[in-house]
């Protein structure tokens, strides 16, 4: 069959040479008459023939610029196809980062389960994380944190794993408020699967673990000995949520006093600020570490560091003060104070409940009832706190041991606390006598 060229794209065209009139390029559809062999000279098949400008005639129903248009109709058809495909992509990306961490509605069971029992790269409790994260309702997080506990330990270090954030330095940390209140409000329950988190390899499942031991106050006394371990851990945040735990516990944490002895010396200034901490909530019983404090509260290059171990001090040093306390009181507030130091706890409660009714009165009695707070019984330890409350804004100097007893294991102990934390800022008035 006869070839020519094509006027628009200079491409070759095959026509058939017996029908003449109207040529359509294949390349790029423009058409063009050209005469066919009753026309012109005649041609033989085969032949590539190159007409002449006067005899291809362009064809009248080919529009003005219809071939540029047909190219970039093309090339926008294309590019949008590209676009829709990279849109399709993107949304099969986050199509499977969601598989990852959803499951099908009913996935969980009331069994001990394991990612292995699951689909590869499927959270299996990401359920119950996602409603324990998300949730505006207490009950429903409620439900969602017993659901994973229920689980066992590696639910409760997948959820940490999802729920806290931190950064290396620790100057990053994020865990939300309605599961730290989710599990503050299950309390001792929630401790046992708690403990393995704070083996984990992960730091933030580790401090996101000593964070909520550290809300716990008392009820994490179970957990003493593995916080007292995370003391040397080298991610910061670990080892001061660590040591507010501790702290929170209190005079039970003297048995680990060698593991906080050397913290004090750290050169984190924030460690060495908690480790003073835990000693102030200790008390007494840390007596032997009373000089190493008594150093820092001068010779420390940080101010808080010195404050706080100001406070310490005098924490620490409570059976000598309560001595010259007792030796200067008037003759109404010495047998009181006597009384309040005796081995019987209901003498001592009575003793305390005598103080707070002579209100402002008994503020020679502050160091007895501060170290009062450090009682065996818990009635003594409410006792005295409701006097230090009564007392009032005199009773400034012994705030942090009532602050240590607002963490108490005993709610009622507790309650105290905070009711005498608020008689001494102004924030409440003292009830009537």
């Amino acid at each position: 069959m006869p070839q020519t060229t094509c006027p628009y794209c200079f491409q070759e065209v095959v026509y058939e040479a017996s029908a003449g009139g109207e040529v359509s390029c294949p390349h790029c559809f423009g058409r063009f008459r050209f005469p066919g062999p009753s026309e012109g000279d005649g041609a033989d098949p085969g032949q590539t023939v190159s007409p002449s400008e006067d005899a291809i005639v362009p064809s009248e129903t080919k529009p003005v610029g219809a071939d540029p248009l047909r190219r970039w109709i093309w090339i926008l058809s294309g590019l949008a196809l590209f676009l829709v495909g990279l849109i399709a992509a993107v949304a099969a990306g986050r199509y499977v980062r969601t598989l990852r961490t959803a499951t099908p509605e009913g996935g969980l069971g009331t069994g001990p389960s394991s990612a292995a029992d699951h689909p590869a790269g499927l959270n299996p409790y990401a359920k119950w994380i996602g409603q324990l994260q998300k949730s505006k309702d207490p009950v429903a997080r409620s439900k969602a944190l017993e659901a994973l506990v229920a689980e066992g330990p590696e639910a409760v270090q997948s959820a940490l794993d999802v729920l806290v954030q931190t950064s290396e330095d620790g100057n990053v940390f994020q865990m939300p408020e309605g599961a730290t209140s989710a599990w503050v409000e299950m309390g001792s329950a929630g401790v046992e699967t708690l403990l393995p988190a704070l083996q984990s390899e992960k730091a933030n499942v580790r401090a996101g673990a000593a964070y909520v031991f550290s809300k716990l106050g008392g009820q994490a006394k179970p957990a003493l000995a593995s916080l007292a371990d995370r003391l040397q851990d080298p991610h910061p945040r670990v080892r001061w949520y660590a040591l507010e735990a501790l702290a929170g516990i209190g005079p039970a944490v003297s048995v680990v006093l060698d593991k906080i002895a050397p913290l004090l010396e750290h050169s984190d200034r924030l460690t060495r600020r908690r480790a003073v901490l835990v000693l102030a909530r200790i008390g007494p019983k840390a007596k032997s570490l009373l000089p190493q404090v008594q150093k820092l509260a001068k010779e420390d290059p940080d101010a808080s560091v010195r404050q706080m171990a100001e406070l310490a001090a005098r924490q620490l040093n409570l059976e000598a003060l309560v001595q010259q306390a007792t030796q200067e009181a008037s003759e109404e507030i010495k047998p009181l104070i006597e009384r309040l130091q005796g081995g019987n706890p209901y003498e001592s409660v009575a003793a305390a409940e005598a103080l707070a009714k002579l209100g402002p009165k008994a503020a020679d009695a502050l160091p007895a009832l501060a170290l009062a707070l450090y009682h065996q019984d818990k009635w003594v330890r409410e006792a005295a706190a409701k006097a230090l409350g009564a007392i009032g804004r005199e009773a400034r100097a012994y705030r942090d041991a009532l602050a240590a007893a607002a963490l108490d294991a005993e709610p009622e102990v507790r309650q105290a606390a905070q009711q005498a934390l608020d008689q001494i800022d102004g924030r409440k008035s003292a009830p009537p006598r």
